[in-house]
């Protein structure tokens, strides 16, 4: 969000800027993550998610200071579905080793829980449910760049693809997170 305000509000001169203030927050937010116990009583980990958002984020942020004026505008146009796609894709790349979000189930399920493969399977059908979901979300806020560069984005089409239907998308992938973890956590 912060890329998303910072860029869109102070233009294409701020990308690297809004890059940089998003990764940086990236890594905050993790780290003080981080200071939390599992269940377990372990600290927390670094999770591929919050791995793949800094490295993106950093990335931009390098090619924005380094770059053209031309890319910048580029960034500033596609930054943020690019952004979406790479976490899609980290997301749905996942499912056949460790789906991402069993990274943050092991951190409230018991150890003897992991290999099961009602747990494996459950975090693979809730992962490929968000990965889906940001895809989606990185189609429209691409569509919203694209149009955004050929000066055909209207505020109302703007709002659509870069908030509404995302922010839809995700609560359907919550909502879909809590009606196959709800039976687990009544019988615990």
């Amino acid at each position: 969000m912060a890329f998303t305000l910072l860029a869109g509000h102070a233009g294409a001169g701020a990308v690297g800027w809004a890059a940089a203030l998003a990764g940086l927050l990236a890594v905050a937010i993790l780290a003080w993550g981080m200071r939390e116990r599992a269940a377990d009583g372990s600290r927390r980990s670094l999770k591929v998610i919050d791995a793949a958002g800094i490295l993106a984020f950093a990335a931009m942020a390098a090619l924005a200071f380094t770059g053209s004026p031309a890319l910048c505008e580029h960034i500033a146009d596609y930054g943020r579905g690019s952004c979406a796609l790479i976490l899609a894709l980290v997301m749905l790349g996942s499912l056949p080793v460790v789906p991402f979000t069993e990274q943050y189930a092991r951190e409230s399920v018991p150890r003897q829980y992991w290999h099961s493969p009602v747990f494996r399977a459950v975090n693979r059908r809730i992962s490929a449910v968000f990965g889906l979901a940001v895809l989606a979300a990185a189609a429209c806020h691409l569509y919203a760049g694209y149009l955004g560069a050929h000066a055909g984005l209207t505020h109302a089409a703007s709002l659509a693809l870069n908030w509404v239907i995302p922010v839809l998308a995700i609560l359907a992938a919550i909502n879909y997170t809590r009606t196959r973890t709800a039976p687990a956590r009544k019988s615990a």
